[in-house]
Parts: structure tokens; C-alpha cells; sequence
């Protein structure tokens, strides 16, 4: 049997969010590096007595300039139509490899929760070599008892008895080896983040999610469509989710990604985790977030919760009547959807479409606005 002589101890992370900007802490009490738009300060001092002092490591800055206001999202231009079809040619819309992405200012959170990582995989292994042993060792304790070993019964229940301490003593170690992400917000920054939080709830009761994967251009002459590019979607599904290696007071928004890793929204950062388990953090600051209206040409089955606001043909002359050549022509509804596009410049690109364009928009309004705010 081994023993682990003691479980690593990861640095908890502090995402303060008040109206200076956003700043991060990494540490313990008594030593922690503040990082922030003021740069990097050092924080000593002894817990309990209220002795304590910061040291600027970044040395002196200029001046900053005052925040503007914040102004909801504006007025979108008119959508063009779209239909559900794929061009050999189409554009792919997926995101760069997870390692690539993460943002300068998380970098420590994302080495910190990689350590985490493998640090628990080493555990849970040790937990089924452990298990193993103490199964084991239950069955030696019942065959003595069969057969009548007197002498090695009590040695053999104490062997029992320890397989079993090692054993809970591991599962206690992998439940705490996470990372505490301890996020603060001014109030007004929360409240932000709540009508985020409703807003989002409400799109959770969404028929029809999509994650746009593809997009190209079509010859609308050639092949009389009344549509001005072609996609390609797969349905996906959005949650709320508790990730093993963070332990926070805020469950994550899950956005499922069709291909690429899936999207977890916190209140500070956004992590992208992929099917192999790598991760790629990006700061909210550093995440470009659009919503738009797009005039959808539904050639499926319209969802329930969608509202049909014109109607094409199949194949239509230039000016929108359809096209008599084609014996069979017929009428296609188009439909109002909600569109979001989530990009940065290290590498993030995700599109998502939903059914319902009102429930959408309110999200999507949400959550620019929530990052105009902590940025």
C-alpha cells in the first residue's frame, strides 16, 4: 500500500469587480499579490491582528481617464435571410485550440487549475488502487472467519480498519482539491450581473438552440434562392453547471459547443474546456460579445416558440415571386431568430442561434452591457 504523505496546496484566486475596474488576488491571508489596472501590489501582513502592509510592485502609473457613461446596445441593422443549407466551401466557425486562448491576465488561474487537475487525477487513481486493497482485505476478514484463523483475526480486522482510513482519507483529499475563485462585485456590478443571471434563465426555456458551425455565400442567381449565405447548426443545449475543480459561490452559465470545447461563463471570466479536459480562461474584458436579429429561412420544422414574419419560395425570381419554371415550388416560412457571436483576439469564435428571438435578445442586451460595465 502507498501512503500520500500530504495533497497540494493551491493558491485561492479573488476577482474583485467594483466601479476602479476589475483586479485579481492570488494567495492566502498574510501574503497575496493583488493585481489590478493600478498594477501589482503586494499584501503582508499577520491574520488576526490587523498589522498589515502593500507594496507596489509595479512601480508609479499616469493617470487614467474617467469611465463613460454605459448606454444599452443600439438598434441592429436589418437582418438578411438565411437557409439551413451547406456550401462545400463554407467557412468554418470554431474556435482555436483551447491552450491558445487564455487571456494574459489569467494566466496563473489557468496554471493553477492545470496543476489542480493533474494533482486529482494522480488522487482518483490512488483512490482505486485503495479501493481495491480495502475490498481485498473485507474478503481475507471473511474467509479467516470461515476458516476458523483465530490468530490472524485480530490482526487481519486492524489491516481492514486501516485500508479503510486510507481509503476516506483520499476521497476527503480529492472532494477539497480545488481552486476557491472567491468573486466580489459592487453593487451596482451585481445587479448587473442578476438581470444577467434572470435573463439567461429565461433562455434555458428556449425550444431550439443552435451552435452555428458553418457559413458561406450563396450564388442567389444560379440557384434562385432567397437566401444571401448558407449555414450549417447542430442543436445544443444551455445549463448551469458546478465544475469539480472550482469551488465557488456562483455556478457557471454551460454553453454547449458543437466543435470545440464547451463555454463556462462566471461572473469574472470565461472558460472554455474541451472534451480532453484542457482548458483556456478568457477575461470578460478581452471577450467581444454582439447579438443581432437574423431573418431565418426555415426549411425544417418551425419551433413552437418562434414567430414567422414573412414567407419565400423555394426558388424565387429577382423580385421575390416565385419562380413558375419549377414544377413543386413551394412556399418557405422565414422566421425571426436571435443571434449571438462570441469572439477575442486570442482566439475564441462561437455563433449561437436561438428560436425565440425576444427571450434572446434579452440576453444577449444583458451581457453586453454587463461587460461594458466590468471592463
Amino acid at each position: 500500500m502507498r501512503f500520500r504523505k500530504r495533497a497540494k496546496v493551491f493558491p485561492g484566486f479573488y476577482l474583485n469587480f467594483s466601479k476602479s475596474g476589475i483586479s485579481t488576488t492570488i494567495g492566502r491571508p498574510g501574503l497575496s499579490v493583488n493585481v489590478g489596472k493600478k498594477g501589482a501590489r503586494l499584501n503582508v501582513g499577520i491574520p488576526g491582528t490587523g498589522i498589515y502592509d502593500q507594496i507596489n510592485l509595479s512601480g508609479p502609473k499616469g493617470p487614467k481617464p474617467k469611465p463613460g457613461p454605459v448606454y444599452p446596445p443600439g438598434p441592429q441593422d436589418p437582418p438578411q435571410p438565411r437557409p439551413m443549407l451547406l456550401d462545400p466551401d463554407a467557412v468554418q466557425i470554431k474556435s482555436e485550440e483551447v491552450d491558445n486562448i487564455t487571456s494574459s491576465g489569467l494566466a496563473d488561474l489557468h496554471k493553477s487549475l492545470a496543476e489542480c487537475k493533474e494533482e486529482k487525477e494522480q488522487i482518483k487513481k490512488e483512490i482505486r488502487y485503495a479501493n481495491s486493497a480495502y475490498i481485498t482485505s473485507q474478503w481475507i476478514l471473511a474467509f479467516s472467519y470461515l476458516l476458523l484463523i483465530g490468530l490472524f483475526v485480530k490482526w487481519i480486522r486492524s489491516n481492514v480498519e486501516e485500508k479503510k482510513k486510507v481509503l476516506y482519507a483520499l476521497k476527503d483529499e480529492d472532494k477539497n482539491c480545488v481552486i476557491d475563485v472567491d468573486i466580489t462585485m459592487d453593487e451596482d456590478i451585481h445587479e448587473a450581473y442578476q438581470l444577467l443571471t434572470d435573463s439567461y434563465k429565461e433562455v434555458l426555456n428556449i425550444k431550439k438552440i443552435w451552435d452555428i458551425t458553418s457559413v458561406s455565400k450563396v450564388d442567389q442567381r444560379s440557384t434562385r434562392s432567397a437566401a444571401s449565405e448558407a449555414i450549417t447548426r447542430r442543436e445544443v443545449r444551455f445549463g448551469f453547471a458546478a465544475l469539480p475543480l472550482i469551488r465557488s459561490k456562483y455556478k457557471a452559465m454551460h454553453l454547449q459547443n458543437a466543435n470545440g470545447g464547451d463555454l463556462y461563463l462566471y461572473p469574472g471570466f470565461l472558460l472554455v474546456l474541451s472534451a480532453q479536459g484542457k482548458m483556456g480562461f478568457i477575461d470578460l474584458k478581452d471577450l467581444r460579445a454582439d447579438f443581432r436579429g437574423q431573418r431565418f429561412i426555415e426549411d425544417g420544422t418551425v419551433p413552437k416558440d418562434s414567430k414567422v414574419i414573412d414567407h419565400t419560395w423555394a426558388k424565387v425570381n429577382k423580385n421575390g415571386s416565385p419562380d413558375r419554371r419549377y414544377a413543386g415550388n413551394y412556399q418557405i416560412p422565414i422566421c425571426q431568430y436571435g443571434e449571438l457571436e462570441l469572439k477575442s483576439k486570442t482566439g475564441l469564435h462561437e455563433v449561437y442561434a436561438f428560436s425565440n428571438y425576444a427571450a434572446s435578445k434579452l440576453f444577449g442586451d444583458a451581457l453586453c452591457l454587463y461587460k461594458q460595465m466590468v471592463n
